[in-house]
């Protein structure tokens, strides 16, 4: 499911949360803050300073299950997997079903070997 998440930009699995940085991981050189990945993370969409994510932060780094950036707070907007947002198998659209069906179609058949 995961999988099927992080291919595209799902807006029925956005969800947007502020963060504050972390009071334990203090990078060593470069940004000055660290801001863990949400547990339900799967895929950054957009970081920002401003709640409504407009103008969006383009001075950052997202690498190592950390987003590195000089502000703080920040509005993170990601793909998740929480059972409200994309495991919320009722809140699928047509087309994200269909993706899954065919997913599990191909991993099901003969010729898919991992």
């Amino acid at each position: 499911m995961s999988f099927a998440l992080a291919q595209g930009l799902w807006r029925f699995a956005r969800r947007t949360v502020q963060q504050d940085a972390s009071s334990t991981v203090v990078p060593a050189f470069g940004f000055n803050n660290a801001f863990p990945y949400p547990t339900d993370w799967i895929r950054t969409q957009i970081v920002s300073t401003s709640p409504n994510l407009d103008p969006p932060l383009l001075q950052y780094r997202d690498e190592g299950g950390y987003i590195y950036a000089d502000a703080t707070p920040i509005y993170h907007a990601y793909i998740s997997n929480d059972p409200q947002y994309g495991m919320n198998i009722g809140a699928w659209p047509d087309n994200f079903a269909r993706y899954m069906s065919f997913q599990l179609a191909f991993l099901a058949s003969n010729r898919y070997q991992q």
